[in-house]
């Protein structure tokens, strides 16, 4: 039986690439503190023994952008899926989520 983690999050250290922007405007403590990109996040894991996570998307560090959590499990499809966001007050909701959906695997 495999074990998954159901809620990890990762923040890439390449800020140039994914930008912070964090909803509210202020990143939380621990995505300002204590990040861990994908590659730490698979070496955590290993070291606990989970085979899999569900990476979860960052809000507070990159609020709507779903790009790194995409990216991450595109990266390592036989351990990563993600849950993502999409902010549903926005007129173009439902093509960001068939976006994110069909296009990125979310």
């Amino acid at each position: 039986m495999d074990i998954v983690d159901i809620h990890p999050h990762a923040i890439s250290k390449d800020a140039r690439r994914y930008p912070l922007d964090p909803l509210g405007g202020t990143i939380s403590a621990w995505a300002e503190k204590r990040p861990a990109d994908a590659g730490e996040l698979l070496a955590a894991l290993d070291d606990a023994g989970i085979r899999r996570a569900v990476l979860v998307q960052p809000a507070t560090a990159y609020s709507y952008d779903n790009t790194y959590a995409a990216d991450s499990a595109a990266a390592h499809p036989d351990r990563f899926l993600y849950v993502g966001m999409v902010d549903v007050r926005r007129p173009d909701a439902a093509e960001r989520v068939t976006y994110w959906v069909r296009e990125r695997g979310m």
